[in-house]
């Protein structure tokens, strides 16, 4: 099929094309209770092409482009329709011109124990692990999702890539539900992303799952609290550190959206906290973003955004790094934050506000802004530990982050590596009684 692409790619007279071949094939199961309600096995491939054409204005060389999809079942006059189409569109659409990346022969890739047997069969392993911890809880697993993925890639363009890669993308969804000292039912909805399997680190969640959904019909009303620190784990550590990942992406500081300048600053030479030093890598054990290369083909490879608070580097993708004139770092989604020097015993006897679970917590990447109401927090009011439930934190980035404390230990989530919690001071707090004045 490639090669029926690339012919008739040649034909329309396209200055350059690239291609990119999608193979999925996927197992679901949908659980209510401990009864398995329904599965599903799906088989999808698509030909992603995008068509480029350059022109030049005023001495000015410029490339427009236009994506199109194309199915296996496409006859070729429906091909060539497409292109047509494509060769019409990318006339309209035309930017100042960027090269299509060349070959790199060192791309590195990983394997995954999921290689071992076959989607299907994973997704029937991770159910039985699932329901024998769920077994004798007290805790009802009243819906629970089981998704894997193996999709195979390969990008051909008009430069000579043509790279082949396979990852396996897995999301496991939970809403669990228990009943308190109260009578009253609670609910608590989470899910998590992985690319490996690990028995021991699936028992890990369910067993987090359990125990937060009993915390969760334990909590209190979060009463209100003025002036001490919040403590982020895990997703919302990984989501905190999304803004400097936005801030240091090509297309934000070309369209002039951010101000990160390699060299610059991000926090001032004296603060008091740690300063943030941040990596994207191609590779992450059980990311589900993992990939030798981004989207252009591009071998990724791990490159430091920021070091000890100063900006060294920008995420850039072939387009970005021409326009900037800097270099090609390929666009990846993993981060690994260098972990600071705050250990957890020295919150012993420290007043502070955890945050286990937000209703939905959001970090603006333009602003730094970032908030959620919260679902499930601990508050220790410096010897208790006591769940609490409702109210809302705020705060901004810019104005915090120089008091910033990360954790010595470290922990992988998804697609990021670095501190296990980070201690922040100066976040608003709402409480319930707060919203009730």
């Amino acid at each position: 099929m490639i090669e029926k692409i690339k012919t008739l790619l040649k034909e329309s007279g396209a200055d350059e094309y690239k291609i990119v071949m999608t193979g999925s094939k996927g197992a679901e199961s949908y659980f209510i209770g401990n009864k398995l309600e329904m599965k599903r096995q799906l088989e999808i491939q698509s030909y992603e092409v995008t068509v480029y054409r350059d022109f030049t204005e005023d001495n000015t060389r410029l490339r427009g482009s236009m994506k199109i999809r194309i199915h296996p079942t496409h006859a070729k006059d429906d091909i060539r329709e497409l292109i047509g189409v494509a060769m019409t569109g990318a006339a309209s659409a035309r930017n100042p011109w960027y090269p299509l990346p060349d070959p790199d022969g060192s791309m590195e890739l990983h394997r995954t124990s999921l290689e071992e047997k076959t989607v299907s069969e994973w997704v029937s392993e991770i159910g039985k692990i699932i329901f024998r911890e769920a077994s004798g809880t007290g805790v009802t697993f009243n819906a629970t999702e089981i998704f894997l993925t193996r999709k195979k890639n390969r990008i051909v363009n008009s430069r000579g890539i043509d790279v082949s890669w396979t990852i396996y993308s897995g999301l496991v969804e939970l809403v669990t539900t228990t009943t308190g000292d109260d009578g009253k039912e609670v609910e608590l909805f989470d899910q998590f992303h992985f690319s490996d399997f690990e028995p021991v680190w699936f028992s890990r969640k369910i067993r987090e799952q359990i125990k937060a959904t009993k915390d969760r019909a334990a909590a209190v009303p979060l009463p209100a609290l003025k002036e001490i620190p919040v403590i982020l784990t895990s997703g919302d550590a990984k989501d905190f550190f999304s803004y400097y990942l936005a801030k240091t992406t090509g297309e934000l500081v070309y369209e002039k959206i951010s101000g990160f300048e390699p060299g610059k600053a991000v926090q001032s030479g004296d603060a008091a906290g740690d300063k943030i030093t941040m990596e994207i890598l191609p590779y992450l054990k059980n990311s589900p973003f993992n990939t030798p290369v981004d989207e252009d083909g591009v071998v990724c490879k791990g490159v430091i955004l920021i070091e000890e608070g100063v900006t060294k580097n920008y995420r850039t993708g072939v387009r970005m790094a021409h326009y900037l004139s800097h270099p090609l770092t390929g666009n990846m989604r993993n981060i690994s934050v260098k972990p600071g020097r705050f250990r957890k015993d020295q919150l012993d006897g420290k007043k502070y506000l955890e945050i286990q679970t937000f209703s939905d917590f959001n970090v603006d990447p333009l602003s730094g802004s970032f908030g959620g109401e919260i679902r499930l927090a601990y508050y220790c009011d410096g010897k208790n530990l006591i769940p609490v439930t409702g109210g809302s934190i705020s705060g901004v980035i810019e104005e915090i982050q120089d008091k910033i404390l990360m954790s010595s230990e470290i922990i992988s989530y998804e697609s990021y590596q670095g501190p296990e919690f980070l201690y922040l001071e100066g976040v608003s707090i709402a409480g319930v009684l707060d919203a009730e004045d």
